[in-house]
């Protein structure tokens, strides 16, 4: 099965789920039916582009962590960049300090 439709599916899963967002009313909400959605989540096909900017903006998915290299199943990252899309400049310059703090430790 294509990778890329399995990390699509679980970031949409992943997003949908942690926002407390059941199928049905993921595709009430976009006009797309919940098999369409299911398969989506489940890695069988890819939305289309117009689909996918719906879904991208509905649950506030940051476009960079779908098509970043990450390695699939690397959930913490994609969660990391979702948070990251939600906080100001001045929390994300902050959370940017933290984190070459924690990489020069441990280097």
């Amino acid at each position: 099965m294509d990778t890329f439709k399995l990390k699509l599916g679980k970031i949409i899963r992943d997003k949908r789920k942690k926002r407390g967002i059941t199928q049905e009313i993921l595709a009430e909400k976009l006009n797309l039916t919940t098999g369409m959605i299911g398969q989506i989540e489940r890695g069988e096909t890819l939305p289309s582009v117009a689909n996918l900017r719906l879904i991208i903006d509905y649950l506030s998915i940051d476009p960079r962590v779908i098509f970043s290299g990450t390695v699939q199943g690397d959930s913490e990252y994609a969660e990391i960049c979702s948070e990251m899309v939600q906080m100001t400049k001045e929390q994300r310059h902050i959370l940017l300090k933290i984190a070459r703090i924690i990489r020069e430790d441990f280097t």
